[in-house]
């Protein structure tokens, strides 16, 4: 049995699904065939040429992340990945895997990405302590039963796959630490059932488009951004501040464009009030500094008076040495002779 890239199953090879539904295309998306019925091609040697090949280490228990994506191999086999015990990151999107399997010895996984593969059953994750990111998109999973998820994960996506009622994923809302949930594009036909759901999940991404009953609920957006307070991202854009203040309105049965202009009011005043503080912090900062730099002037100023000083004296009493030392080693001076004769002349 093979699977082609670009075309939905048929009813023989799946039984029970439509030729034209929505299903899972080959992981590799550029028309290659995976056989699934053939041996795995995963082998030690090969794994660790796939190290090598991404920046890894040839030495297992370096490698934190395995990057085994478009590898083309069905299975895990069994005991390959103990050597990789120090992993944290596994890559396997694109390939044809059918099982989740003998990946139990990584048990500081904390992100598992398993896209595009051929996965039925959701298993062996369970026991992942430290696992917080899970990506099961693009699979053939139609129940996310009870325990089958880690109570420690943040970020599930499970888009496009089978899931045709809310009553089919009762393990989701096990994870308590759940923020990010991404079921877009499955089967569920529940309309207004589903949006009292995911308060309890404190969620704050939740991407529920594309499934058929969420077409059908009058005011979809505005009900679930009443239900989850937590919300900050639905499907395709973010749920700001103004689009919550009138969902909540609506949902009060008061107007919805006049509690979006009080919002609008009350964030343009806090900005008015934020940037008036800036503004004064702005001001005392500049006036900070004018005073800081007139006393560094008059600091400066004092400090070359003071050494102008220094120097003159420092001046003044190297020239009274000089003249000190001039007078104790000049000559003496030559006492005038004048004949006694002469002087009684001048008497």
């Amino acid at each position: 049995m093979s699977l082609s890239a670009g075309a939905g199953y048929d009813s023989d090879v799946i039984p029970g699904v439509p030729i034209d539904a929505e299903i899972w295309q080959d992981p590799s998306l550029l028309g290659r065939t995976v056989d699934i019925t053939r041996p795995s091609g995963l082998t030690p040697e090969a794994l660790v040429e796939r190290c090598v090949k991404n920046d890894g280490y040839a030495v297992p228990e370096l490698n934190e992340q395995l990057l085994l994506h478009h590898a083309g191999f069905s299975r895990i086999p069994e005991g390959i990945l103990e050597p990789y015990y120090n992993c944290r990151t596994l890559y396997l999107q694109a390939n044809g895997v059918q099982e989740i399997e003998n990946i139990e010895s990584l048990t500081l996984l904390t992100s598992l990405y398993l896209m595009e593969n051929s996965i039925q059953i959701i298993k062996n994750v369970a026991c992942f302590s430290e696992l917080l990111v899970l990506n099961l998109s693009n699979n053939q999973i139609t129940h996310v039963p009870s325990g089958c998820l880690p109570s420690r994960l943040q970020q599930f996506t499970i888009s496009k796959n089978f899931i045709a009622t809310i009553k089919d994923i009762p393990g989701i809302f096990e994870c308590e630490h759940l923020n990010t949930l991404n079921i877009s594009y499955n089967n569920i036909e529940e309309t207004d059932e589903i949006i009292d759901l995911w308060e309890p999940l404190k969620l704050q991404c939740l991407i529920l488009n594309h499934n058929p009953g969420i077409q059908k609920v009058k005011h979809y957006r505005k009900k679930i951004i009443n239900a989850i307070p937590t919300l900050r991202f639905l499907d395709d854009r973010p749920v700001n501040d103004l689009e919550r203040a009138g969902a909540e309105a609506w949902s009060r049965g008061e107007d919805e464009q006049a509690a979006k202009k009080v919002m609008w009011d009350k964030a343009e005043e806090q900005k008015r009030l934020s940037f008036e503080r800036f503004r004064r912090i702005q001001e005392a900062a500049a006036k900070a500094g004018m005073e800081r730099w007139e006393a560094e002037r008059i600091e400066r100023e004092q400090k070359e008076k003071e050494e102008a000083e220094r120097q003159e004296i420092e001046r003044i009493k190297k020239e009274e040495e000089e003249r000190e030392l001039a007078l104790k080693f000049a000559p003496p001076k030559p006492k005038l002779h004048v004949p006694t004769s002469e002087l009684d002349e001048m008497d």
